[in-house]
């Protein structure tokens, strides 16, 4: 017995101290309550979720229009306002050569609509088509064959047996706009050129690329000066590029203003015009003459 109490001795010590140390461990708890609701995190382990953090595509797609140039935004602006063109088309796209022809005589008609001795007369529905590939029941029949009927569009009218096939769907190319335009602008009898003149007007590198066909209205159009279509359409340039393809906007710039040096109206001149209140001229007195004052 005598021989177990060293060994029992120290057990009671080292209980004794353990339940001391837990009763101090406690007392510091007590004290400071921040520690009592302290909580160890966890080591983040494989199979914990992750945020994924790749950017989705969103289920809306936004489609934005290029801009229009300030320096022709005036021109869509006023053709659409007078019904001419259709609002929210892409301008940027190619026109064909049936929708060229079908504004140009939208927007001469519209132009002239005070002089009706200016504009283009609908072909008869019931006619014999001029280019193979217009039947009479085209939507586009009446105002394309009037332009041909009228001599406008090259044709077997104008004795050029070549012009059978329009290809209206075809994308519009410089060299048939100025080939079309120019006639509704001038309306007379173009005077000679050659591919000399033009070298020597416009500057054209290329004129050698240029059909004689419309060596003269590019001619006639040089002399148009601030209202020629092609400055107005591509600016200034030493190129005409005659087979490149024509976009909307470009076409819309040469509708906005037909006539030639000083006997020119523009579409906003039109508009301008609609918005003033309209007096009817007497039937028995010229509205350009005016009554002079009787003598005092």
């Amino acid at each position: 017995m005598k021989d177990h109490l060293p060994k029992i001795y120290i057990l009671l010590v080292f209980f004794l101290s353990s339940c001391s140390g837990d009763r101090l461990l406690e007392s510091r708890l007590t004290a400071d309550p921040s520690l009592q609701n302290k909580t160890i995190p966890t080591p983040l382990t494989s199979s914990s979720p992750l945020i994924d953090l790749t950017p989705r595509p969103t289920q809306t797609t936004v489609v934005s229009t290029p801009k229009v140039p300030a320096a022709t935004q005036g021109y869509i602006d006023d053709l659409t306002n007078l019904g001419i063109i259709e609002p929210g088309i892409d301008l940027n796209a190619p026109i064909t050569r049936r929708e060229y022809l079908r504004w140009l005589v939208k927007a001469n008609n519209r132009i002239y609509s005070n002089q009706p001795s200016l504009q283009i007369k609908p072909a008869a529905a019931d006619g014999i088509p001029l280019f193979k590939d217009l039947p009479n029941n085209d939507p586009d029949y009446p105002l394309i064959q009037g332009l041909a009927e009228a001599g406008i569009l090259p044709s077997t009218l104008t004795r050029d047996n070549s012009a059978l096939l329009l290809s209206p769907d075809t994308p519009l190319t410089r060299e048939s706009l100025i080939l079309w335009k120019v006639p509704l602008d001038y309306r007379k009898p173009f005077p000679l050129a050659s591919l000399e003149t033009l070298k020597s007007s416009w500057g054209f590198s290329d004129a050698n690329l240029i059909d004689s066909k419309a060596w003269r209205p590019l001619y006639v159009d040089y002399q148009n000066g601030e209202a020629s279509n092609l400055r107005r359409a591509f600016g200034y340039t030493v190129l005409l590029q005659p087979k490149k393809v024509v976009s909307r906007l470009q076409a819309a710039a040469t509708i906005w203003s037909f006539g030639f040096q000083d006997a020119v109206t523009t579409a906003n001149d039109v508009l301008k015009r609609e918005a003033l209140p309209s007096v009817a001229p007497s039937p028995f007195i010229s509205p350009n003459v005016l009554p002079k004052p009787s003598p005092q």
